[in-house]
């Protein structure tokens, strides 16, 4: 299951506590897809996923929109 987290229009640190929190809900075999418009996200969601040991692809949507898209799964 596939779990979206729209963080668009928050800024630091809201997209990471948002993500923790949905880690701390969901069970082991999580895939979440991470939606961003603060610029610091970049930084800081990667940087929590290595340490966390979780799987982080991150993409960049130029739709004139600036979103940042994370796509994130553990290990």
């Amino acid at each position: 299951m596939i779990f979206e987290i729209d963080t668009s229009g928050l800024h630091c640190p809201m997209p990471l506590l948002k993500l923790k929190m949905t880690l701390r809900q969901q069970a082991d075999d999580v895939h979440i897809r991470l939606i961003s418009t603060d610029p610091m996200s970049q930084q800081d969601i990667k940087r929590y996923c290595d340490i966390a040991g979780l799987v982080c692809i991150q993409h960049f949507n130029d739709d004139k929109q600036n979103k940042f898209i994370f796509d994130i799964h553990k290990k």
